[in-house]
């Protein structure tokens, strides 16, 4: 995923409604750009050690 924003091609009337993103979707973007989110995985030594 690139960018998640709205379509300001056309201006919102009350014939032509401008496309918006739903919740999900606007919570996504939140979650995408945010700072506190993870940028690589975890690694949980614990887990390893029960494996071998």
């Amino acid at each position: 995923m690139i960018r998640i924003e709205t379509d300001n091609t056309v201006k919102d009337g009350c014939r032509v409604r401008q496309l918006r993103a739903c919740l999900k979707d606007r919570d996504m973007r939140e979650r995408l750009y945010s700072p506190d989110r993870l940028k690589y995985p975890v690694n949980n030594s614990r887990l390893k050690s029960k494996a071998l």
